[in-house]
């Protein structure tokens, strides 16, 4: 039978402190899918784009630390994705060498259908997005002429026709 954990929000200023119960670690390495919601890119060199509310970003050990506990699908669909412009998402994205990054980037990195397979064979197909924020892609013809990167938007009519095309 497919196991499939969806959690909630990750933001870490240092990883180093983090632990994690013998139940949680049992969990995950028992599952097809971990997958969690990255809430604020990596430190890096990207600048704060101007928003109102915090700019937030977390520690850049922390793709190793969720790819070293079995976290292999990671969204960065949120409203502090783009907190350090595409400067702090490209580092973010970069960071991960074998988790699927999705929900971010590209008009149609953003909006991407991603397939996972589980160990019984069994395919499953995840888009991820977000609510219409700073960052959020709305304008497809706008954002695709000039090269924007941001998040996919959950009433973009890309969603429906990316499940339905099959991505």
């Amino acid at each position: 039978m497919a196991r499939i954990n969806i959690f909630g929000d990750f933001k870490a200023n240092q990883v180093k402190h983090l632990n994690l119960s013998a139940e949680l670690v049992y969990l995950l390495n028992t599952s097809d899918i971990n997958m969690a919601n990255l809430e604020a890119p990596i430190q890096s060199d990207g600048s704060p784009i101007r928003k109102s509310g915090p700019h937030i970003c977390q520690d850049q050990d922390a793709p190793e630390w969720l790819e070293s506990r079995g976290f292999n699908a990671i969204s960065l669909a949120n409203n502090h994705t783009m907190d350090f412009g595409e400067d702090g998402l490209r580092a973010t994205v970069s960071a991960f060498k074998k988790a699927t990054v999705m929900g971010a980037g590209s008009w149609n990195e953003a909006y991407q259908l991603h397939r996972f397979s589980t160990k019984d064979g069994l395919t499953i197909g995840v888009i991820s997005c977000t609510h219409c924020e700073f960052g959020t892609l709305t304008d497809k013809q706008y954002a695709i002429e000039n090269e924007q990167s941001g998040c996919a938007w959950s009433l973009s009519t890309d969603i429906v026709k990316n499940i339905e095309g099959g991505g």
